[in-house]
This record gives structure tokens, sequence and C-alpha cells, in this order.
């Protein structure tokens, strides 16, 4: 049997806290059992110090239980969106431009590419996107059959304000039946 770190983090016990627990109960029930059977005053002894080790032992599961319930809040209340802690196109494009020392703090004028089947679905993307204050251009894409919307605008590579146009084009294409394909911008020097 396998656990992975989720499964445990989640069930706030896993199955080696459990195995921990019940030897230690296993251990402490032989050790009062041997005790009592051989001569009474070790008998009693044998009774204290195994009330002593449930009393650790009642302890011991109390704290991997509030570690568990602990770890669970943790998770809960640290938001991880998946999809982006795998891949996050728009910071990655955004840490490319800062390597070949763009000025990210300057206006860059920023390409978005949207693909579609037909040329009336990338004619009526493009109506809508020139409404959002991009400029728009639709010609055949080199990529086959497809038609590409191109959209232009001048702002700076911020990437809260690129997760929103990337959110807002992909449902844009995928109403029209098409696909965001991303964007990319020139290098602008410090000058």
């Amino acid at each position: 049997m396998t656990l992975d770190l989720k499964t445990e983090i989640d069930s706030g016990w896993s199955a080696a806290n459990t195995l921990r627990a019940g030897l230690c109960l296993i251990a402490s029930l032989l050790w009062a059992t041997g005790c009592q059977s051989s001569g009474t005053t070790e008998g009693q002894s044998g009774l204290v110090g195994y009330l002593v080790l449930m009393v650790v032992l009642s302890f011991t599961a109390v704290f991997f239980w509030r570690l568990g319930r602990a770890r669970r809040k943790i998770k809960q209340q640290i938001p991880v969106n998946e999809e982006l802690a795998q891949t996050d196109p728009d910071r990655e494009a955004l840490d490319r431009l800062e390597q070949a020392q763009s000025d990210l703090s300057k206006p860059h004028n920023i390409e978005f590419f949207l693909y579609f089947s037909t040329k009336t679905a990338a004619n009526d993307a493009a109506t809508q996107i020139e409404l959002q204050g991009f400029k728009t251009r639709v010609s055949r894409s080199g990529k086959g059959a497809e038609w590409l919307c191109f959209a232009t605008k001048p702002m700076i590579p911020e990437h809260a304000a690129l997760l929103s146009i990337r959110h807002s084009f992909e449902v844009l294409a995928s109403s029209f039946g098409g696909e965001y394909d991303g964007w990319g911008a020139r290098v602008v020097k410090a000058k």
C-alpha cells in the first residue's frame, strides 16, 4: 500500500501514525499483562505503568490528530490553482522579456493570436476585440486552413492584466469555435 503526501494531509492521520499507535497499544498491553502475572507487587506497579503508558499514548494520539487538523487548515488557507501551478505561459513570456532586458515599466506593443476555422468567426471575434480597445487584423494563418485574428494593444506588460486578457480571449475564442494561442512582444530597452 502506498500513500502520497496529499492523502496524508487530507486524512490528517496517516497509515504510519495509525500503525505507530497500534504498536504502542499492543506493546503496552503485553507489558501490562506480563507484569500482572508475575506477582502482586509487580502487578500493581505494572498496572500503574500501564495507566501511565495509556495516558502517554492518549496524548500522542491527540497530538497526531491535531497535527492532521492543522495540516488540513493550512491546505485550506492556501488556494492553489493546479493548472497555473504547472505552467503559466504569461509569467514565462514576461520572464523571457525580462531576461532579454526589456524595461517592463514601459508600454510594449503586445500582439495577441487567436485562431478560427472560418473567416466569418475570425471577423466576428475581431469586432468584439476592437470594442475592448485593441486593433485587429484578420488573415489566413500559416497553420493550414485556419484564420488568424491578430490583435495588438500598446500597454505595460503586467501579469494581472495579461491573465485577465487571456481569460477574456479564451472565452471569446471558444464562443466562436476558435482558440487563443497567447501573446508576444518585442523588447523595449530602457533609455
